[in-house]
């Protein structure tokens, strides 16, 4: 697995970070979007999944989990 710096992926526009996150081989989940909070899952966090919180097209949140 590649090392992402999730820095970068503040400011990227959804499909980009999404992008980015799928070629380091992470799984990518938008938790919120525009304030609308999605549905996710109680599972167990996961140290190959990045979740997102995005507005108006761009990332404004990136942690794992």
């Amino acid at each position: 697995m590649i090392v992402i710096n999730l820095e970068e992926l503040v400011g990227m526009s959804e499909r980009s970070a999404v992008r980015k996150i799928e070629n380091s081989h992470y799984i990518a989940r938008v938790i919120s979007r525009d304030g609308v909070e999605r549905v996710a899952l109680n599972e167990e966090p996961s140290t190959e999944r990045v979740n997102l919180t995005c507005n108006d097209g761009l990332v404004t949140k990136a942690w794992i989990g």
